[in-house]
């Protein structure tokens, strides 16, 4: 399968930089609406996770150690490099990243975190939606749909090539869990935006994230776990801004 998924940068001189770290099935695309809504002039690495835009076969041959160790290594790049990072997340990118911040916060002003899965849930809708992302089942074209379609970076044509998505996603759920039991421990300020429609994460994962006395906790209504209305994109822009400005100043 050819690669249409890329990584993103704009690197500057200057003090200031954020990163993006995008889920499980998804691809730097997710974000490419909301880096719209920033100043065109900001620095920026909105990375695409190892195994991610490729083939099946390699996909499963990484997992979450991999992811880890990418996220890791892409931060140590930019702490050379910046004196102010904020970090971006959604659903799976966001565990990397308060993993990481749990272990080194240095030069990190802020999280932005979208879509936090510290407890996930079963829905139709969400089963629904899975499926059309692995796939590209039939789609409406709704707004929804084709963010699937745009962003994921995986894809498989035959119903019994399921099992080699099995492992990595047994490693998600226990990273749900090793992340849930530390959540309170991330010293850094963040903005925790969850969507209240979420197809695949639990309102649960709420309480986990109070527990965390540098976190302010936004809900999003009538949102999903894979489209943001530009109302509410908005005010996720601002929060980056606001965290981006403090190296700034």
């Amino acid at each position: 399968m050819k690669n249409k998924h890329q990584e993103q940068a704009h690197l500057a001189e200057g003090k200031s930089c954020i990163l993006f770290v995008h889920g499980i099935l998804s691809s730097p695309s997710y974000f490419n609406s909301l880096i719209a809504d920033l100043p065109s002039n900001l620095n920026y690495l909105n990375v695409l996770l190892p195994g991610h835009g490729a083939s099946l076969s390699e996909f499963s041959s990484v997992g979450m150690s991999d992811w880890d160790d990418y996220c890791a290594k892409k931060l140590k790049y930019l702490r050379a490099l910046y004196e102010n990072i904020v970090v971006v997340g959604h659903s799976m990118g966001n565990l990397l990243l308060i993993d990481e911040l749990i272990k080194d916060k240095s030069n990190i002003s802020g999280a932005v975190l979208i879509d936090v899965p510290l407890i996930g849930h079963v829905t139709k809708s969400g089963i629904d939606v899975m499926l059309k992302a692995v796939f590209d089942a039939e789609k409406k074209n709704d707004s929804i749909d084709l963010s699937v379609k745009y962003n994921k970076s995986i894809q498989i044509e035959h119903y019994y090539d399921l099992p080699y998505f099995l492992p990595n996603f047994i490693q998600l759920l226990w990273k749900m869990h090793q992340v849930r039991m530390h959540m309170a421990n991330m010293d850094v300020e963040s903005d925790v935006f969850q969507s209240e429609e979420d197809e695949l994460v639990s309102d649960l994962s709420n309480r986990y994230i109070e527990q965390n006395k540098r976190a302010s906790l936004h809900t999003m209504p009538n949102v999903g776990h894979f489209y943001i209305p530009d109302a509410e994109r908005a005010k996720i822009a601002a929060a980056i801004m606001k965290y981006y400005n403090k190296g700034e100043a």
